[in-house]
């Protein structure tokens, strides 16, 4: 008896850590999905459908799908359904498209700000190590100048 309740305890156990890291997709209707092919031929055909297809019923975790080309109807779990998909719709309805946009800006004034800092230690060290005679000339510092204007105009900043 107490054998099979460890048994038990340890298997709920396992099934909980094993769902936290697990995706959980929840749909809605209209959603364009990829559907998971069964029954494959050979390994290199596609394991999922090549066109997308439409969600039309909703009952978590099933979903009624229609094939655009067929107009046919399949009820899948959301397992067949891909995690790609259901990571970028849920990113993409968790922010706008002006919060993205201003997020990437962000990131590439940052990744801009590290070259300048880069750029100002390669000159320090090249000064230090006797590379450059004495302190960075002009001509070294425009260099660095050009190209930092040049990776703001290519990053649209």
């Amino acid at each position: 008896r107490n054998a099979h309740g460890n048994i038990t305890n340890k298997q709920h156990q396992y099934k909980t850590r094993y769902d936290k890291q697990r995706a959980d997709p929840h749909y809605s209707i209209n959603d364009r999905v990829l559907i998971r092919r069964h029954g494959l031929k050979n390994k290199l055909e596609p394991k999922y459908s090549m066109t997308s297809q439409i969600i039309i019923q909703e009952k978590h975790p099933l979903y009624v799908v229609k094939d655009e080309t067929t107009q046919s109807l399949h009820e899948f779990a959301s397992s067949g359904i891909p995690d790609v998909m259901c990571q970028s719709s849920m990113y993409a309805n968790d922010c706008t498209n002006e919060e993205l946009i201003e997020n990437e800006k962000c990131s590439e004034k940052e990744f801009i700000s590290k070259l300048k800092r880069r750029l100002d230690k390669l000159a320090r060290h090249a000064a230090a190590s006797g590379s450059l005679e004495g302190e960075p000339t002009s001509v070294m510092i425009e260099k660095q100048c050009v190209l930092i204007d040049q990776l703001c105009t290519r990053l649209d900043l």
